[in-house]
């Protein structure tokens, strides 16, 4: 495991970086384990940031779970960057110089500030100390692999990759926030930062982290998706190959510098795209290092996707390890599972991925590839209607209804018309109907057993709102997206 852990406190210095290492220890660091560990005061604040990694990543990546100084700034990181070259490059070094992945984000910032933050590219989560600015900076990559988590205190701030890190801290209070894990239940999580506790909140994908002494705590979305994507005119053939050639750049960056790479293989358009990419980045040694795992199930059931991902493996030359479902627990010990995670909210697929992760280790393998993220990718809800209709686009539209069944005039006026018209009209037309105003298709509703049980629901979804990154206002297809 790698982890991090950040202190701003009016402790003694020797004092925080004894608390950072109990934070390390508390994620599941050992006493003896490598732990990376730097102190520094300054305005009457101590700050330690920590790091540590189990062997194998370190051997695997040069520098993880490391503290970098680079002058006057310091930082801590769980990371891994790709495109380095290219990043070194814009820095004005040798493309082949070597650096931890700690140490490239410090020249980043040193060169381009918080504004450097978007030129990263890769998996990560960090704790940067500016000690000219006497300002903290924490973020995490758009991708949400790395997790970070972080507690306001009377005299400062924690960090920590997880949970039960910052519950090492006495001054970090322990109170349950019960709305957060009834919004759970409720089927209700969205863009909330909240955790199961009052006083941890979760640094979302994408966002940004800064503290100083005068205005405290400040969070803010850095990264957002490109507005100009879905708007290309590309021909269709052109836009598909270009498509290509960035995936399996993407994918070749990600390979296991050496030995094997698994992949979570389904038989969707998502991770077999990711597993076809990974085979001509391999080329010929796409048969002796790329290792699917997939999961089998019974023939009959609605989830036996067997047939579609043997026709895949066996265009590649290669073979899948497969695993029963019937072998996969769906919840082992549930009242272990809840008190050891991080969030309330617990993944359908949890122990389906579990359970792939550790067939892939039986494979010696270090990395694996999966396709998450591959539906947002390939599809979109129906709000595309609206986008054609309010564009003008009605022969478009008409194909499109077409091909998605066109399932009635009601259907037709949720998705196409009433999203592309001005607010007022809809507001309009459901106040002479006497029902309540429409909102939005990415708007929720608490289910009414819970909103007459709890008034204050009403409160929770407008924190979950105000929560949400900022939508693009002239595509419903783009808005749905950055959500």
């Amino acid at each position: 495991m790698s982890a991090i852990a950040a202190y701003v406190g009016t402790d003694a210095p020797d004092s925080v970086g004894a608390r950072v290492r109990a934070m390390l220890v508390g994620m599941g660091a050992t006493e003896s384990g490598a732990i990376d560990l730097a102190t520094l005061s300054t305005a009457g604040r101590s700050i330690a940031l920590g790091a540590v990694a189990d062997p194998w990543e370190r051997a695997l990546r040069a520098g993880a779970g490391s503290v970098a100084v680079h002058g006057p700034i310091t930082v801590v990181a769980d990371a891994t960057l790709y495109h380095r070259a290219d990043l070194l490059r814009a820095l004005g070094e040798s493309p082949q110089l070597v650096l931890t992945d700690a140490a490239l984000i410090a020249r980043t910032y040193e060169r381009w500030g918080f504004d450097g933050l978007v030129r990263l590219e890769g998996d990560y989560a960090f704790v940067l100390w500016d000690a000219p600015q006497t300002r903290l900076i924490a973020a995490r990559s758009f991708t949400g692999h790395r997790t970070l988590y972080h507690a306001r205190t009377a005299d400062g701030l924690r960090l920590a990759t997880s949970v039960r890190g910052l519950l090492t801290d006495p001054a970090i209070p322990r109170d349950l926030d019960l709305v957060a894990v009834a919004t759970v239940a409720a089927g209700l999580w969205g863009h909330s930062p909240r955790t199961a506790y009052r006083a941890i909140d979760e640094l979302a994908a994408g966002q940004a982290l800064q503290w100083d002494p005068e205005r405290g705590t400040r969070v803010m979305q850095f990264w957002f998706p490109g507005e100009t994507v879905l708007r290309t005119r590309e021909p269709l053939d052109a836009a598909a190959e270009e498509l290509r050639t960035l995936l399996v750049d993407a994918v070749r960056e990600r390979l296991a510098p050496e030995g094997p790479t698994a992949l979570s293989l389904s038989g969707g358009w998502d991770s077999t795209s990711v597993g076809g990419a990974a085979t001509v980045a391999l080329s010929d040694e796409a048969p002796l290092r790329l290792r699917p795992v997939s999961i089998s199930y019974p023939e009959g059931d609605p989830g036996r996707e067997d047939e579609l991902i043997r026709d895949v493996v066996s265009q590649w030359g290669v073979a899948t390890r497969w695993l029963p479902v019937d072998d996969i627990t769906l919840m082992p010990d549930i009242a272990h599972e809840a008190g050891a995670r991080d969030l309330p909210f617990a993944h359908a697929y949890e122990q389906w991925n579990r359970a792939l992760s550790r067939a892939a280790r039986r494979d010696d393998a270090r990395v694996m590839l999966d396709g998450v993220g591959g539906d947002q990718l390939f599809q979109v809800s129906d709000i595309l209607l609206s986008d054609l209709f309010g564009g003008g686009r009605w022969i478009e539209l008409a194909r499109q209804w077409r091909v998605r069944g066109g399932r009635g005039v009601g259907n037709l006026w949720r998705w196409a018309v009433r999203p592309a018209l001005p607010p007022a009209i809809p507001r309009l037309l459901a106040r002479l109907r006497r029902m309540p105003a429409p909102r939005d298709h990415l708007h929720r509703f608490a289910p009414v057993w819970m909103a007459r049980r709890h008034p204050e629901w009403e409160a929770v979804l407008a924190r979950d709102d105000a929560a949400q990154p900022r939508l693009p206002r002239g595509s419903r297809v783009l808005a749905e997206t950055h959500a």
